[in-house]
């Protein structure tokens, strides 16, 4: 009986831990407000002929005592392109946006423009 029980948990240890390795590495955050000025943009349309806009804004970062500057893209998609479309590089972006980790590289997703 012992052994049954040892060799079922050790089943569904070997399961969770396959399932564990082959989830996507995704993490996502709470939303933030950003306010930063825009180095640089780029409007695109995507696959589905949908515009969207690509903002880099420059974060200030500390790692290991170091700190550093770094370009964080910042992604407007559906009824936010359009007004994303009347920033120009140099402009000050202030939004609600929500953080996205994905295979190590950050970003972020407007969520709504801040007057």
């Amino acid at each position: 009986m012992y052994n049954s029980i040892k060799r079922i948990a050790t089943a569904v240890a070997i399961v969770a831990l396959i399932m564990a390795l082959m989830a996507p590495v995704i993490a996502l955050g709470a939303d933030s407000i950003i306010n930063s000025k825009i180095s640089n943009m780029v409007e695109k349309v995507d696959k589905n002929g949908n515009p969207y806009v690509r903002f880099i804004i420059t974060e200030q970062r500390k790692l290991g005592g170091v700190k550093y500057k770094t370009g964080v893209p910042v992604m407007a998609f559906r009824e936010h392109a359009q007004k994303a479309q009347t920033y120009k590089i140099g402009d000050n972006l202030k939004a609600v946006v929500k953080y996205r980790e994905y295979q190590g590289r950050e970003s972020y997703t407007i969520m709504a423009f801040i007057e």
